[in-house]
């Protein structure tokens, strides 16, 4: 009878071992998956607040110097004033290469502008139309050339 207790202990262990595992990987599997998604909140907040940022400084500031050009330009602003569109900052800009639009945006994320008018007609664009699955769509509405864009 003796033997007879220890096996059930034994079985008894390699059950209360068992479950305690497989509870071990589902509480470390949710954790995992909690996790990525925390991440990638963090991630897409982050893409949101240099979108709204980048296009803050783009149709609100002049630049730095205010009378850029590709050759000089700190800070890229097409603003001749609060939301209005300089024309000719405006093909300065379209002339800059990605990488030099991130490193004066001061920002690692690839830019896509595209400037139309209410009925969608595009007016100017650079980039490469967003095609992965991150990305942010800031639409801000500005006068160019005296009407609205």
């Amino acid at each position: 009878m003796k033997h007879r207790k220890a096996q059930i202990n034994a079985f008894d262990f390699i059950l209360a071992s068992s479950i305690s595992v497989i509870i071990l990987v589902l509480v470390a599997s949710t954790f995992y998956l909690y996790e990525r998604k925390i991440n990638e909140f963090v991630l897409y907040n982050d893409l949101s607040t240099k979108a709204f940022q980048v296009s803050d400084v783009l149709i609100k500031s002049k630049g730095i110097p205010s009378n850029w050009n590709s050759t000089n330009v700190n800070v890229i602003g097409l603003a001749s004033k609060d939301r209005v569109i300089d024309a000719d900052k405006l093909n300065n800009f379209i002339n800059l290469n990605q990488q030099e639009i991130k490193d004066k945006m001061a920002t690692n994320y690839d830019i896509y502008f595209n400037l139309t008018n209410l009925t969608g007609k595009s007016i100017a664009s650079i980039g490469n139309p967003p095609a992965g699955i991150r990305s942010v769509v800031i639409k801000r509405y500005v006068i160019y050339k005296n009407e609205e864009a």
